[in-house]
């Protein structure tokens, strides 16, 4: 729900831009959940453009100011909890997102939560994603899981401060699709610049990296988005506690 508003909120704000605006965020509740709203008085989306927002990949914004997966995983974490999401704009007049969420059902007798999902003890990881919205709630779920994690946008930073300090980390959580190095070849070379340290790689789009591609990287695991709580500390502590002698790719 965090990464949800967050998301909208961020698209919201890029859409007002550096000259100033509004963003609207409400809450309410409807029928049998909740209605979220984020609306903004930017210039509006385009009506060719409209249809195509929730895809994947794909943005309107320049080199470097998003990955275009900011909706396309709203729309994502919307489905997998059984809501809807629409969108009304006209060019010149903003934009309003609605999300609508069912009301949450008691877990059942023998159903495990979130709360059961394995918990870090302070191990410190640093996450790697260039879209500011996706990469802050992803380190913010993992300080709730109990990890000590930092953000940071550039992967050739991220490789920077490993070389310069090889045991500060116990784990690189990496994106896939940036600007100017990929997550696979991000790993490569932290592999080479510390070979004990795991990487786990995320992407959020299937045909851009798979598991075999990934091992050969040398790679932990790898992870899609959009991610829960739960599967995000399941595959944290896996890449944690698996052996070196397990991964694959470059030595």
């Amino acid at each position: 729900l965090q990464r949800i508003v967050m998301n909208l909120v961020t698209n919201a704000y890029q859409a007002v831009g550096p000259g100033g605006g509004r963003v609207r965020v409400a809450v309410a509740p409807d029928r049998d959940g909740v209605r979220i709203e984020v609306a903004d008085d930017g210039p509006g989306i385009p009506e060719d453009v409209l249809p195509r927002i929730f895809e994947p990949y794909f943005t309107t914004k320049g080199v470097g100011e998003g990955s275009g997966l900011g909706l396309a995983v709203v729309k994502g974490l919307v489905e997998a909890m059984e809501g809807r999401i629409e969108v009304e704009s006209e060019p010149g007049r903003g934009a309003r997102f609605t999300v609508w969420l069912p009301r949450a059902a008691p877990p059942s007798d023998g159903e495990t939560g979130e709360d059961e999902a394995p918990r870090g003890r302070g191990e410190r990881v640093l996450v790697v994603d260039d879209e500011p919205a996706v990469g802050e709630a992803t380190a913010a779920m993992l300080r709730a899981l109990g990890y000590r994690a930092e953000r940071v946008a550039d992967p050739g930073e991220a490789l920077a401060r490993v070389e310069a300090q090889p045991g500060a980390w116990d784990l690189v959580l990496s994106d896939q699709t940036m600007p100017g190095m990929t997550g696979d070849e991000l790993c490569r070379r932290l592999r080479r610049a510390a070979p004990d340290l795991p990487v786990l790689l995320c992407t959020g789009y299937h045909e851009t990296l798979d598991e075999s591609a990934a091992a050969a990287a040398g790679a932990a695991g790898l992870v899609f988005k959009p991610l829960t709580a739960g599967e995000l500390a399941r595959a944290v502590a896996a890449a944690l506690t698996e052996p070196r002698e397990l991964r694959g790719g470059e030595a």
